[in-house]
């Protein structure tokens, strides 16, 4: 697992079961750290999640994806704990 960039903001959760804590990162974050004018020139939708989860597989980055009314920063913890990742990617798709 490469380390992450310090330049990729990030933030770091607790389990509510007493775990590891585990580092969130936003798509949109990752996407522009990844491709600095993403939003200017975005790609299509199948690149750039190729990208991102082969930048999560790099990281032993887990990711988690959720419609707003469902999404969760405590259900992301969770998932990248049950795979035994210290790290997640996040999506809300609003």
């Amino acid at each position: 697992m490469e380390t992450l960039p310090a330049s990729l903001p990030v933030s770091t959760h607790e389990s509510y079961f007493g775990d590891a804590p585990v580092t969130l990162v936003n798509v949109c974050d990752l996407l522009v750290h990844l491709f600095p004018n993403y939003f200017e020139a975005p790609l299509p939708y199948d690149q750039s999640r190729t990208a991102v989860m082969a930048w999560c597989a790099d990281h032993g980055a887990a990711f988690y994806s959720a419609p707003r009314a469902l999404f969760s920063r405590g259900a992301a913890v969770d998932h990248a704990l049950r795979l035994g990742a210290a790290v997640v990617v996040v999506e809300d798709l609003s």
